[in-house]
């Protein structure tokens, strides 16, 4: 079987037409693999683990800051704080990799730290908050919301963590107590 230049072109010219229209329905697959925030405050949302490939969403929605409580050894395979990092600010966002195990402690030192970056944003600055499911940042958030000079009540911080997935129960004495020992 002898095939002519033009019958082995038009083949290329298909080939390569159906290879871009699966790139392309590859890439609006992962694009569509948006990250489903949860808004705690106006400022500040909480998200489970993000990819790369949400960063430009991200900052088409308005966050300055992203803030990682996953601990990278954690997930070997996932995103690494490193490569969240990067493409973060590529985009002109700030980025602070926060590391808090797994468990239900909140090191003290997790929430000063996220406390020092959260008082640098301005009135207007969003942040995303995100560990693996989201889990840790909400408790992270919760402390540090508690002993915030004018911050939210109690009942407001334990509401607005249920809604992100009632994982603070565990943490409403802690709150309440932060709370009444605000100066």
């Amino acid at each position: 079987m002898h095939l002519s230049i033009r019958t082995v072109f038009l083949w290329a010219l298909v080939v390569g037409f159906c290879l871009s229209i699966w790139f392309t329905l590859l890439l609006k697959h992962e694009s569509r693999q948006s990250i489903h925030a949860i808004d705690l405050t106006k400022n500040t949302s909480v998200s489970s683990q993000l990819s790369p490939i949400n960063i430009s969403d991200l900052r088409i929605q308005g966050f300055s800051q992203i803030i990682d409580f996953r601990p990278d050894e954690e997930t070997p395979s996932g995103a690494q704080s490193q490569d969240i990092s990067s493409v973060a600010k590529r985009a002109g966002m700030k980025f602070l990799y926060i590391p808090v195990p797994r468990g239900d402690a909140i090191p003290k030192d997790a929430v000063e730290k996220y406390m020092k970056a959260n008082s640098s944003l301005g009135p207007n600055e969003k942040e995303l908050l995100y560990c693996r499911i989201g889990r840790r940042a909400v408790r992270v958030w919760s402390v540090a919301e508690s002993q915030r000079k004018n911050g939210l009540s109690a009942e407001a911080i334990l509401k607005l963590s249920a809604k992100a997935g009632d994982w603070t129960k565990d943490l409403a004495t802690k709150v309440r107590h932060n709370v009444s020992a605000r100066r």
